[in-house]
């Protein structure tokens, strides 16, 4: 066994749903024990963070990569993957305001780096979010024909970073 391979759901999603179902079969293939997580979105993500090994690799997805981002902030890991991250910083009012008041107030306070990170973004939001990405995130990669969810060439991708 390589270590745990933690798969973050993005927001109001779950790990149950195909794509994370397909993206923990190629973890599984490569040797990974494979941990799901699925936030409880109406609580501070601050208040989740758990705790990770050296051999662990921990992957999340949009709302679900800045948990992951705060988990790899806090404990040494072997590999963080963080897909298509909200770019919290710059989210209006209204947004935040979505999103409940203990986790807005969380997103407020979220400072992006201070990690090794492999960062992706589809090909089809950067447009929106690409000014954010070059302030923050050093070097991304970005997924051909994608948009903000999990397609196959996504998690193709993500698998090859395993």
């Amino acid at each position: 066994m390589k270590g745990n391979f933690y798969i973050i759901a993005g927001w109001c999603d779950t790990t149950g749903r195909a794509p994370y179902q397909r993206l923990a079969e190629i973890a599984r293939f490569k040797g990974y024990n494979v941990m799901k997580v699925n936030p409880e979105w109406d609580e501070a993500l601050s208040g989740q963070i758990f705790p990770v090994t050296e051999n662990d690799v921990v992957f999340g997805f949009s709302m679900g990569a800045i948990l992951a981002c705060m988990v790899g902030q806090r404990y040494p890991h072997r590999k963080l993957i963080l897909a298509s991250m909200t770019p919290v910083l710059d989210l209006s009012r209204p947004s935040l305001n979505i999103l409940g008041k203990a986790l807005s107030t969380d997103c407020k306070k979220f400072k992006y780096g201070g990690v090794n990170a492999t960062y992706f973004y589809g090909e089809r939001e950067l447009d929106s979010s690409l000014d954010s990405l070059r302030r923050h995130c050093a070097e991304f990669k970005v997924v051909p024909k994608a948009c903000h969810q999990l397609s196959s060439e996504y998690i193709q991708l993500i698998g090859e970073e395993l």
